[in-house]
């Protein structure tokens, strides 16, 4: 994500997981990004994150 973080993204409706997931694939520093939206107050960006990692996960085991 250029100037948007990855929780800020997984907070809008309008933005898939599996786009941003396939941004972190081409980009693995932001997979820490990830790790720490699992622990956000924010529902959305918790579930969004974790989601995020189980697809990464099936595609790049």
């Amino acid at each position: 994500m250029n100037k948007i973080s990855i929780s800020s993204a997984l907070e809008e409706k309008s933005v898939k997981a599996e786009s941003i997931a396939e941004k972190v694939m081409h980009n693995p520093s932001l997979v820490q990004e990830l790790l720490s939206g699992i622990s956000s107050p924010s529902a959305r960006a918790k579930f969004g994150s974790a989601k995020v990692l189980r697809i990464i996960r099936e595609v790049n085991p």
